[in-house]
């Protein structure tokens, strides 16, 4: 939609919302005098302030922002919010919309431009709620392990294989070192989550599909540490593999 269009959109929309004069209290014209809250410095704003136009006229803050009230003019309003980013293309609840047209019509007023220019003009500031790819970028959460941590989960597996800790040869060894490498980059890799919109056809709504792909857990980690220490202390593993035997026979044998 050209600025120009939506500009007189706007002009329309105030024609089709003045109110009659004589009105009472509590209706459309009432509302007029009411006051709105600046939602970046929470002030109260008076609705009598004056916006102007393109087209050279002016409109107060009341009249614009109570002229959303037509669901004609908020369908207009709410394509050209969308445009210039200021909220997302999911975005339908009328409270929400309202919400940020409220704002960009006081920051209009504030800067004593058209509304629709201010728009244009915060888009090509920067400002605006992100409606594109980059909206779905990748979250990533990275879990937190101590070096105590770390450690612990190798000399688990070590104790249950080999019958001890890691001692501090084995930590000079490459082996210690690749296998410590290679658990700190799972670690560091944390769990990925993407989301991105799809249409459910069961429920016939478009709903947010979160998918997250975890790249560490203690059994990855576990079982990287066994194939390390079975393949780098083979006589130790076997050797406890004896025991372990050894104590289940006389277990077995002194129990009969």
């Amino acid at each position: 939609m050209a600025h120009n269009t939506a500009s007189q959109h706007l002009a329309q929309l105030q024609k089709m919302n003045t109110p009659a004069s004589g009105m009472g209290a509590g209706s459309y014209g009432a509302d007029l005098n009411s006051a709105f809250t600046d939602q970046v410095s929470g002030q109260q704003v008076s609705g009598m302030g004056f916006v102007p136009m393109s087209d050279g006229t002016t409109k107060t803050i009341s009249e614009l922002i109570l002229g959303a009230r037509n669901p004609k003019n908020l369908g207009k309003i709410r394509s050209q919010l969308i445009q210039y980013g200021l909220i997302g293309k999911n975005v339908k609840s009328t409270a929400s919309i309202q919400s940020a047209w409220q704002q960009v019509v006081i920051n209009a007023s504030t800067s004593q431009i058209d509304p629709f220019d201010w728009m244009k003009q915060a888009r090509g500031a920067g400002f605006g709620q992100d409606t594109s790819a980059a909206a779905n970028l990748p979250n990533r959460q990275i879990y937190q392990y101590t070096e105590a941590d770390r450690q612990k989960m190798i000399d688990d597996v070590s104790q249950t294989l080999r019958g001890q800790t890691i001692t501090e040869e084995d930590k000079q060894a490459k082996w210690y070192k690749d296998l410590r490498k290679s658990i700190d980059n799972m670690i560091n890799t944390g769990a990925v989550t993407t989301t991105k919109d799809v249409f459910n056809p069961k429920t016939k709504q478009t709903e947010t599909k979160s998918i997250t792909t975890p790249g560490f857990s203690q059994e990855q980690a576990a079982a990287a540490a066994e194939t390390a220490i079975r393949k780098a202390t083979p006589e130790d593993v076997a050797r406890q593999d004896r025991v372990g035997f050894t104590s289940w026979m006389l277990s077995s044998l002194g129990g009969k």
